[in-house]
């Protein structure tokens, strides 16, 4: 009995004894004996293509059968270029590659965030609320690096009404 089997790019015909027949109709839940014996190899054969040569495996399998390996391909004077860094089309997160874009955009949006905050409130009010709700840093501390040396503001700090 034969069956092809597509792999990869190639198809591979097995000639197959009885015996090897059943332990296949096994593997792709057919019972050949309930099967008359004019029809075993088409059925068998049926059986295999819905299981092993179905188009949309073979297409998954196609693209993604390499990756993980870089594509690197040697610069324009014939040298080869690193390839132990994975592409970005090769790893699951690309932020490491952008990087320095997230971090621009962290910034130009906190800028102005605190060009916002600076234009509604009085200026001491909006540099304590920038250092304090933006910049998470503890009310005391901000009072005490802000503070005047022997200005009341900061023995207020510590006095209870």
């Amino acid at each position: 009995m034969k069956v092809v089997i597509r792999y990869e790019t190639e198809r591979v015909t097995f000639n197959l004894s009885d015996e090897e027949a059943r332990q296949m109709g096994c593997c792709v839940n057919i019972d050949l004996e309930s099967i008359p014996e004019g029809e075993r190899q088409s059925r068998l054969q049926e059986a295999c293509d819905e299981q092993f040569n179905r188009p949309d495996y073979n297409n998954w399998h196609k693209f993604w059968r390499h990756q993980g390996e870089s594509k690197a391909q040697p610069d324009d004077e014939g040298e080869e270029l690193e390839s132990s860094e994975p592409l970005m089309s090769e790893v699951a997160d690309d932020r490491i590659f952008k990087k320095d874009m997230i971090e621009r955009e962290h910034k130009e949006s906190y800028d102005a965030v605190c060009q916002w905050i600076r234009k509604i409130l009085k200026p001491g009010v909006a540099e304590a609320f920038i250092a304090v709700k933006i910049d998470k840093i503890p009310i005391r501390k901000h009072v005490t690096e802000t503070a005047k040396p022997g200005s009341r503001s900061i023995n207020r700090l510590w006095e209870y009404p």
